[in-house]
């Protein structure tokens, strides 16, 4: 691959402040504050640990030329080495202890930050309408949630690293600032011209991590095909070609991987080069032209020799962190398209909206977004309440999205909806019908757990007696009795133990148990043998006349149950059938 541009240095600056702006307001400020003292005290703790040095060092070598050595002895005061080597020990120990609070502040400050992060994303997804969300892939959300927060959680990391390190290069400055003040100038400049003359890897890692997201991000699209494809594979023993395609992107990714590794890399070196070049001019100059004392000039070299990895380091981890802000950008653009298309809310708990009467659609229009086709063209449809409607057609003639509208999940792009005569248009109304229906999908839901927890997941806890009562309607309670452990048996993931027609009338109960105004029910018979699809709407006549239903299927078998049938073709209705 060729090597790119990065982006401008404003742009770079911009979105570096703007990720540490988020990050104080998240955790908060007396929280940021708390651990810049922490950082400080650690390198106050730091300093008067290498300075303690020198009276030290001069002791034992019988010299006195320490400031503070003169100003004790001036006064008749001739410390000896065990309380100099005892007040460096309790230097070392405060320092240790403060290092271990700055480390565990700094630790949960970035676990904070990640989680808090985390949470906003998936509020800001859940809440967000359908509409919005019909449009999104899988693959995608799971890399925002996983790859894009990752890389989030390991660049915060990079900036807590890189604080403790310049908490420790403070130390060591101001140590020399003691030591050998004359020095600490001729130290920061070819530093800082070092930092300033790299500044341009900076943005351009940059672009290497918006370039990492979007390899991560087809990798993962394409894991998701590979599995979802695997039975078709394997039925067609076409296996080497769909390895292929996943080997492909995952050498894609390699390939970033090891453009970014050579980025580092060549930083590392070409840091530890000048700052060696640097270095040895500095000591060479201190030794020759700064007559300073062998105890002095030991610490020089000590400090300096600790303060060129931690610039070096610093100077990666901020790299680290360049390559990370793409994936800080990219998860505050969805969260702000999230909050952009999210429903207004309210906040107690709204009440249901009973249908006593009828459910009318009136000249209902549904053209999806992205999409020149309309699914609903001009859509007239009146479902009385307590009866059963059929809805019929071939894929694609609109049976999906009308049950979409008629669970308030959908608002129509013209006309409208109305129970009783309330018209769903405004964001409450709509929720508070959400509470009064129940939907049923062709492919069930029922997560790993017990019998129990999946019966009450959507309406809460329930007595025994309810839950029986619902089995009973669903024509489920003959199978559970059979489990093991009845309610309690615990079910595999997506109901795995149970049968394509046992994971159906389960969520049928789970249904009932919402005690719902409207139960729409989708091909949920479609993937089931005959006998299996009998018995399930054999549950459903059982239910005719105690709620109104509405029933998308595409095989005949449906209409026997139902007192009416209606077949949709291109968004129009072509069939309306009453039962005889």
């Amino acid at each position: 691959m060729t090597e790119v541009s990065g982006p401008s240095e404003p742009a770079f600056a911009s979105g570096l402040l703007a990720y540490l702006g988020d990050l104080i307001q998240r955790v908060g400020g007396l929280r940021v504050a708390k651990a810049v003292l922490l950082l400080l005290l650690g390198s106050l703790s730091e300093s008067l640990g290498l300075l303690l040095l020198v009276p030290l060092l001069q002791l034992m070598n019988g010299e006195a030329s320490a400031p503070a050595l003169k100003w004790l002895l001036q006064r008749g005061v001739r410390p000896s080495i065990e309380l100099v080597l005892a007040m460096f020990v309790a230097t070392m120990l405060v320092r240790a202890w403060v290092a271990r609070l700055r480390d565990m502040e700094l630790l949960k400050m970035r676990l904070d930050y990640v989680d808090a992060l985390r949470s906003q994303l998936e509020s800001a997804l859940a809440m967000a309408s359908w509409q919005h969300l019909v449009r999104l892939r899988h693959a995608d959300v799971m890399h925002l949630l996983f790859d894009q927060l990752g890389r989030i959680s390991q660049g915060t990391h990079q900036l807590m690293q890189a604080m403790s390190g310049a908490a420790l290069a403070l130390a060591s400055l101001l140590v020399i600032g003691v030591v050998a003040p004359a020095w600490t100038l001729a130290l920061l400049l070819p530093f800082a011209a070092m930092v300033w003359l790299m500044r341009r890897r900076l943005a351009l890692t940059a672009v290497m991590g918006s370039r990492f997201g979007q390899v991560q991000r087809d990798l993962m699209s394409a894991a998701r095909d590979f599995l979802a494809g695997l039975k078709l594979v394997k039925a067609h023993a076409i296996e080497n070609q769909h390895l292929l395609e996943l080997g492909r992107r995952s050498v894609t990714l390699r390939e970033e991987h090891l453009r970014f590794a050579r980025h580092q890399s060549a930083t590392r070196s070409q840091f530890e080069v000048g700052g060696a070049v640097v270095l040895s001019v500095l000591l060479y100059a201190a030794a020759e032209w700064g007559r300073l004392g062998l105890p002095e000039l030991l610490l020089v070299v000590l400090v300096f020799s600790r303060l060129l990895p931690t610039l070096r380091d610093g100077q990666l981890q901020f790299q680290q962190l360049s390559h990370m802000l793409p994936a800080f950008h990219e998860v505050q653009q969805q969260i702000s398209n999230f909050q952009a298309a999210a429903e207004r809310r309210q906040d107690s708990v709204p009440s249901r909206l009973p249908l006593k009467q009828t459910l009318v659609f009136e000249g209902v229009t549904v053209q999806h977004g992205g999409s020149e086709h309309q699914a609903l063209v001009d859509l007239n449809l009146t479902l009385m309440a307590g009866t059963t409607m059929a809805l019929m057609g071939a894929s694609g003639s609109g049976k999906t999205t009308l049950a979409d509208v008629a669970l308030g999940l959908l608002s129509p792009n013209a006309g409208g909806v109305r129970v009783d005569g309330v018209l769903l248009s405004e964001d409450d109304v709509r929720q508070a019908w959400r509470h009064s229906v129940a939907y049923v999908a062709q492919d069930t839901y029922l997560f790993p757990g017990s019998v129990r927890a999946n019966l009450c997941w959507l309406s809460g806890p329930h007595s025994d007696a309810e839950m029986w009562s619902a089995l009973e309607q669903a024509d489920a309670a003959e199978f559970v009795k059979t489990l093991p452990l009845g309610q309690d048996h615990l079910l595999g993931e997506r109901g795995e133990g149970l049968s394509g027609g046992q994971r159906q009338r389960l969520a049928l109960a789970r249904a009932l148990l919402c005690k719902p105004e409207l139960l729409v029910l989708d091909e949920v018979t479609s993937q089931l043998d005959a006998q299996s699809e009998e018995r399930v709407f054999a549950a459903l006549a059982r239910l005719r006349g105690s709620m109104t239903i509405l029933v998308i299927a595409h095989r005949a078998a449906a209409s026997r149950h139902a007192d009416r049938t209606v077949v949709l073709q291109g968004g129009h209705v072509v069939t309306d059938t009453e039962a005889a």
